[in-house]
């Protein structure tokens, strides 16, 4: 009954967003008027169940696993499961096992954090461009770096994708994202280093 259930919300559906969220409502965040008791129509949102399975069931206890899409609040299907079941229920506790693009392998707990020193610290990094993954990456020559540096639209040897793309220096040196344009060249959205070559941000002794 309980994976029968579950699986009912496999799919696109539209989810009811909670009173206790950050979402706003003429100027001002849900929680806030949820905090004085008040309680406002909010429209449903378009979400998708990727992957729902049952991990533990004791007594009145569901503990499951879920893969959706941004903007799902777990909180609510949690609490639409229970009434699947004919029964109610709430969200006790809440695991984030992976963020897409991040898997969960790179993730640390804070207690696992506390007890490195600075280098091992560094060694857990993950680089910039990680989290754009999912975008296609450009390499420039130096010429053409210099110029994006300086946040200068630059032409590129073979004619960009007219998107979002991940832009590489001569080195192979991660410089930041930039969009294609249809005249061949490409200009800087958010840069990731300084015209100096430093990462943006840092400072100088």
């Amino acid at each position: 009954e309980v994976d029968a259930a579950l699986a009912t919300f496999l799919g696109a559906q539209q989810q009811i967003p909670p009173m206790h969220s950050a979402l706003k409502f003429d100027g001002k965040r849900l929680y806030e008027l949820a905090r004085r008791g008040e309680s406002v129509e909010r429209p449903a949102r378009d979400i998708t169940i990727h992957g729902i399975h049952r991990v533990r069931l004791e007594a009145d206890r569901l503990e499951f696993e879920v893969s959706c899409s941004t903007g799902t609040y777990i909180s609510t299907l949690a609490a639409d499961i229970a009434i699947r079941l004919g029964t109610l229920g709430y969200l006790k506790a809440l695991r984030r096992l992976s963020v897409d693009p991040f898997g969960e392998r790179p993730m640390c707990t804070f207690d696992e954090l506390t007890g490195l020193g600075r280098d091992a610290l560094d060694g857990k990094l993950l680089t910039a461009d990680v989290a754009f993954a999912d975008l296609p990456g450009v390499s420039l020559d130096e010429s053409a770096e210099r110029g994006l540096l300086l946040e200068q639209a630059v032409r590129l040897d073979n004619e960009p994708e007219i998107r979002e793309l991940r832009a590489y220096g001569a080195t192979g040196r991660f410089l930041g994202l930039v969009e294609g344009l249809e005249d061949g060249r490409i200009r800087p959205i958010r840069l990731f280093v300084s015209g100096a070559g430093e990462p943006v941000g840092s400072q100088g002794a």
